[in-house]
């Protein structure tokens, strides 16, 4: 499903989402963001992939037995329903074009592609982009100076 860019506020990465996912340091910020404003299906869009690098944030703390495996499991079963099927997030597909623009970044910027795709993404829909990672604000902010960019530490 492509996403008319008029429909959402802003493209919301990984870092954020697990922020959300995992009720890290400010995670009600992002679920703040999370919500739509009058006239939006979703307040916020993502890359397909952003669910299994959630899924990996989550897998990393039952690693550390920081949660134990059946929370982890009702967790992130949570999160994908109200990603799949409750629609709290839009999904962007990632098509040859925003593939080949965030590789270029990533090599550009050195840092990874899953990264600079969000900044890809935001850049191509004209809308903000929401992130819990300083460094890759600092390269949205270099590579698109007028990209709004909201950091949530």
């Amino acid at each position: 499903m492509s996403v008319a860019s008029n429909k959402r506020k802003n493209v919301i990465d990984s870092s954020s989402l697990g922020k959300y996912v995992n009720r890290e340091n400010n995670w009600e910020q992002v679920g703040k963001q999370l919500l739509p404003a009058e006239g939006e299906e979703a307040g916020c869009t993502t890359l397909q992939f952003s669910i299994y690098e959630v899924g990996n944030s989550v897998w990393k703390r039952v690693q550390r037995k920081e949660i134990p495996q059946d929370a982890a499991l009702l967790v992130f079963g949570q999160f994908v329903k109200s990603i799949l099927e409750d629609n709290l997030v839009a999904i962007e597909q990632l098509d040859a074009d925003l593939a080949n623009k965030s590789f270029r970044t990533a090599i550009d910027c050195g840092h990874t592609i899953y990264d600079c795709a969000f900044i890809e993404l935001a850049h191509k829909l004209k809308i903000g982009l929401i992130t819990s990672d300083e460094k890759q604000r600092d390269i949205a902010k270099d590579q698109y100076h007028n990209l709004p960019v909201t950091l949530i530490r």
